[in-house]
């Protein structure tokens, strides 16, 4: 005898799938939360050092000991920095500054140039739209294009 097996349809998951920003609002949730502590903390700390360092003042001996000793150790990050700064920021903005302050009559010139050539452009159309219109108006009927006769019978002969 033979036995037959009944199809059943593919089974559908029972847990029901929500929008996807839904999977990510935990992580969202835990990331802001772990960044809030860590800033709270680190915020905390430089308050503390920044409170303890503002008691002392320049003349406190162990401070007058130390400050020289700090700036030998900190004097090459300084230079550095100075260098970067100049290559980086300095010396680019005074080329560009300078390119301007040489550039600044060839500006003026070119734009008084554009001005005056829009100005004339703009009142010699509207020049001559108006003679145009004055000469038109004047004229009472449009003159008609002259037709030689030869034209007038190949036209005739193509109709």
């Amino acid at each position: 005898m033979a036995s037959t097996t009944l199809n059943s349809p593919p089974e559908v998951s029972s847990t029901p799938t929500g929008a996807p920003i839904a999977a990510i609002i935990p992580v969202v949730s835990a990331f802001a939360s772990l960044l809030a502590s860590t800033s709270s903390i680190l915020f905390w700390h430089l308050w503390t050092l920044a409170s303890s360092l503002y008691r002392f003042s320049p003349h406190h001996p162990i401070i007058y000991v130390s400050l020289p000793v700090l700036r030998y150790l900190f004097a090459p990050f300084a230079v550095l920095f100075e260098i970067i700064l100049e290559a980086f920021i300095w010396t680019p903005w005074n080329l560009a500054v300078g390119a301007l302050e040489n550039l600044y009559p060839i500006y003026v010139l070119c734009g008084i140039a554009c001005l005056v050539g829009s100005f004339v452009g703009l009142f010699g159309r509207l020049a001559s739209a108006v003679l145009v219109g004055m000469v038109l108006e004047d004229s009472e009927s449009k003159p008609q294009p002259v037709v030689q006769e030869d034209e007038k019978a190949a036209l005739l002969a193509h109709q």
